[in-house]
């Protein structure tokens, strides 16, 4: 989640990156400069995908057909058609 320094959208969401892993908070102040807002999102963007690249290992190791049926390859367009 990308948020402004001392706001929120809602405190029901507040505590969301404290009780699930795959959320995180990153902070920018206002105003934000141009340069300041691609290097917070680079950020959060870097974080988001070493998140889904260890969830994917995850269940590609718990689940053996994740890899047969992978996007992309032959035996996964083989099924679909």
């Amino acid at each position: 989640m990308l948020r402004q320094k001392g706001k929120g959208s809602s405190f029901l969401v507040t505590d969301y990156a404290v009780d699930f892993p795959f959320m995180r908070e990153f902070i920018y102040d206002s105003p934000i400069s141009s340069a300041e807002f691609r290097r917070v999102l680079s950020n959060s963007l870097r974080w988001a995908e070493r998140v889904l690249d260890r969830k994917q290992k995850h269940y590609d190791d718990l689940y053996p057909w994740r890899k047969q049926f992978a996007i992309g390859t032959n035996m996964e367009q083989e099924h679909t058609q």
